[in-house]
């Protein structure tokens, strides 16, 4: 077929307790496992995609245990090649349960910008956000997401700010 084939995940929200995750994720890496038997174009994968709520609180023990009880093994399943300093085959998207909701108050008192005011908007965030302070304070609720993403996903990248 000469395409290019990806598993797309999300919505683990490690933490949460409300079903029988040990049985949703042992059939999960049984059919990422199986995926041949769908058909041969499956038999590689290129990466993985995982679209938000890898947590459920966005807690630093959440994602540790993500790691080890989920990104881990789906990648063993896949069989994609994997290196935490250049990471190209596990992409990552922030969810709404991936910011530590308790910071947004924080983050808002200190940084107020009128978003209903159109006229050059774009220009103003930008500005906004090549403030260092101003910066830290939006990004302050993605804290542990953030670490969790440099130190398993993107070592390359760490302490650049970003």
């Amino acid at each position: 077929m000469g395409g290019i084939t990806w598993v797309h995940l999300s919505d683990w929200h490690q933490g949460k307790s409300d079903f029988d995750r040990d049985r949703v994720r042992s059939l999960l890496f049984e059919e990422i496992r199986r995926r041949e038997s769908i058909s041969p174009d499956l038999k590689q994968i290129d990466f993985i995609v995982f679209t938000g709520d890898i947590a459920n609180q966005a807690q630093e023990s959440e994602y540790g245990a993500a790691m080890e009880q989920f990104f881990n093994p789906v990648r063993q399943a896949a069989g994609v090649d994997y290196h935490p300093e250049y990471n190209k085959t596990i992409f990552l998207v922030p969810g709404n349960h991936d910011i530590d909701w308790s910071q947004i108050p924080q983050a808002e008192t200190s940084c107020s910008i009128n978003i209903h005011d159109g006229r050059g908007l774009v220009t103003m965030l930008n500005n906004y956000l090549n403030r260092s302070f101003e910066r830290a304070q939006i990004l302050r609720p993605f804290s542990a997401y953030s670490r969790f993403v440099f130190e398993n996903f993107r070592r390359d990248e760490s302490g650049q700010g970003k």
